[in-house]
């Protein structure tokens, strides 16, 4: 039978090493950013999600557009 441990909770999930894959620090700074294609490498849908995520985390909301090149304007706002 395997070694197993029970424990009194669920740890907290490790943030992979505190780097982000993306500059959120600036991307969400209240400016408009034009982000394109080369500046994410995952699918837009998954950018839009990923970049409403972060904003949450920082307790922001985050406005996108989809320009007709495909880049994204991106804003954060105050949540509310």
């Amino acid at each position: 039978m395997a070694n197993q441990t029970e424990l009194e909770s669920l740890p907290k999930a490790s943030s992979g090493g505190g780097t982000e894959r993306y500059p959120w620090h600036d991307w969400l700074n209240g400016r408009v950013w034009e982000i394109t294609r080369g500046d994410y490498d995952i699918t837009e849908i998954g950018f839009r999600s990923v970049a409403c995520t972060a904003a949450g985390k920082r307790g922001l909301r985050a406005k996108i557009r989809k320009q007709p090149d495909g880049a994204f304007l991106l804003q954060a706002v105050p949540r509310g």
